[in-house]
């Protein structure tokens, strides 16, 4: 009944409601309207845009209310729309992983991802959260070949060099082996 009412409604009275701006499809049904009375309302101009788009279409409206915007009062035909600054928030785009940063043994994957979707407006708040994540990965341990053989350039194994260095290079290496060995990767 009252759906049909509203499609017949010729006028409806708005005046001294409090509104700061007219609820989503509350006028969409009326299809007769001729008057709309929005008077002593605090609209705010900007959240009428909207309305003024809806009462752009209707051929034998007239509509009398102010709104405010900026501290200026103006009629709400008469408001530039385009003054608007609507506030977009930002949101997150999807997660984008890195593949693990080792080929073997322990390492690590960063996460990251971006706040243009959309991208906040000038006035529009940013995404809230963290940009990037990071957690642990284990390929396995890595083959005996490949912790204690490593060729150099000139294709000799650097744990089978015959000065000095050399000794101190594989007994550092050695120690740090032993280091890893013990730690407990799983915490």
């Amino acid at each position: 009944m009252i759906d049909c009412l509203q499609k017949v409604l010729t006028t409806r009275d708005l005046d001294y409601n409090n509104l700061a701006s007219l609820p989503k499809d509350l006028l969409s049904s009326n299809k007769n309207l001729g008057y709309l009375y929005m008077r002593r309302n605090p609209f705010i101009c900007c959240l009428m845009i909207e309305f003024q788009e809806w009462a752009s279409n209707q051929t034998q409206l007239n509509y009398y209310g102010k709104c405010t915007d900026l501290n200026n009062t103006i009629d709400i035909d008469s408001f530039n729309t385009e003054e608007c600054i609507i506030p977009v928030n930002g949101g997150w785009c999807p997660w984008l992983d890195s593949s693990c940063s080792v080929t073997c043994g322990d390492g690590v994957i960063v996460r990251t991802r971006t706040c243009d979707n959309p991208p906040p407006s000038d006035v529009g708040q940013n995404c809230d959260g963290s940009k990037t994540e990071t957690s642990h990965c284990n390929l396995g341990k890595c083959p005996e070949s490949c912790r204690h053989s490593k060729k150099g350039s000139n294709n000799k194994s650097e744990d089978n060099l015959d000065n000095k260095s050399g000794k101190k290079q594989r007994k550092w290496k050695a120690m740090n082996q032993k280091r890893r060995d013990n730690i407990d990767w799983k915490k």
